[in-house]
């Protein structure tokens, strides 16, 4: 959804509102984060009381069945069709992520760290892909003639994104499936469940006893994801939308917003997650987390030094298109390192039941933020 930013603002165009046009990405983001903040709070709840293969199975597949209906309606003429597709099926499926990251996490730590390292990874080289292949489409367009006037067809190239999207879940659940099946897996599994006393199932009380002590002994580290989170979707992607080049020539100008906005970001952040294999700062659990976290505000300002569309009063300082590529990718590889460093806490927690229930913790706190952020993303 997010590399679909111009299919969905043409299907906004269907109901005539300049209005909602100006104001979509602030209202399409915080949709899908605030109301998914249910799935947050139900993971809370069913996260020892489902097996977590079983949760993560349901919620691709539920994501697959979202992608094919999405696919197949690609084109919404009605006004009412355009508000249910754009603030339920992306808030629905933004909700069931949780469920699904969970239990990925729970699965890494049967396996091994390194395993964590990898699917930490994955999210971020998602981003990576898509934005490889917009930038592919800018160069190979699919094009529809209209009045003899050649655009951009939204349409076959929503589908294309969407598709592509049905192709990648469709692997995962057969990959995931092979993976909980083979031996090594089974054994490791086994393995760690007898070294540990776990619960299945407890009073839900307990349940959010328990998240209260973890909570407790992992403040900093919780309250890092949340302003880290803050601050990346205070800025990610509505700020950077509106970052101009100032290049005279006209085929780099077609790249520049989305080579800046997404590729450059999600580079950084792909790189990131494997910085913390060889670079280990700052220490979980010190106030140094708090403080880089808190330091990724000063990107705003150097965003604001940027050319862009919006009226700060700020001078352009930094109008080479160089400078704000750049800061968007210390900005998505900041980020990343954090998150890494956040989630790579759970796991050196003694019992899988308490390194879940701290992922579970993290991935609420982590859902707070994008939320917040959101929020925040209106002032643009």
């Amino acid at each position: 959804f997010l590399t679909n930013i111009g299919y969905l603002k043409s299907m906004i165009s269907v109901t005539q509102s300049e209005k909602l046009n100006k104001i979509f990405e602030s209202w399409f983001f915080t949709f899908s984060t605030v109301f998914g903040l249910a799935g947050n709070f139900l993971n809370l709840v069913i996260v020892n009381r489902v097996r977590h293969n079983i949760l993560v199975i349901s919620t691709m597949v539920f994501f697959l069945a979202g992608f094919v209906y999405t696919a197949s309606v690609v084109r919404i003429s009605t006004t009412a069709g355009v508000y249910f597709f754009l603030f339920t099926i992306p808030t629905i499926l933004n909700g069931c992520s949780p469920i699904m990251i969970t239990g990925l996490y729970k699965d890494a730590g049967y396996i091994s760290f390194i395993c964590f390292i990898f699917l930490n990874a994955g999210q971020s080289f998602s981003g990576l892909l898509l934005a490889t292949i917009k930038l592919l489409l800018i160069k190979f367009p699919i094009t529809k003639t209209v009045a003899d006037v050649v655009t951009t067809d939204e349409d076959k190239t929503a589908f294309l994104y969407f598709s592509i999207t049905i192709g990648m879940l469709i692997i995962a659940i057969i990959l995931y499936v092979v993976i909980i099946n083979t031996s090594r897996y089974k054994k490791k599994k086994r393995a760690r469940e007898k070294s540990n006393v776990e619960t299945v199932s407890k009073p839900l009380k307990q349940q959010f006893i328990c998240y209260y002590l973890i909570f407790k002994n992992k403040w900093i580290d919780g309250l890092t994801i949340y302003l880290n989170m803050t601050i990346t979707l205070f800025i990610f992607p509505v700020l950077l939308l509106k970052v101009e080049s100032t290049s005279t020539n006209l085929e780099w100008i077609k790249y520049f917003t989305v080579f800046n906005t997404f590729f450059a970001f999600a580079l950084g952040d792909f790189i990131s997650r494997y910085i913390y294999m060889f670079l280990k700062w700052p220490r979980p659990g010190t106030i140094w987390m708090i403080i880089f976290a808190s330091l990724r505000v000063l990107f705003l300002f150097l965003f604001f030094f940027c050319n862009n569309q919006l009226k700060t009063g700020f001078p352009t300082i930094f109008k080479h298109d160089v400078f704000p590529i750049l800061f968007v990718f210390l900005f998505g590889l900041t980020g990343g390192h954090l998150i890494t460093i956040v989630f790579s806490v759970p796991y050196s927690l003694e019992t899988i039941e308490k390194q879940v229930d701290c992922s579970s913790l993290f991935v609420l706190l982590l859902g707070f933020g994008l939320a917040s952020g959101s929020l925040l993303s209106w002032v643009f």
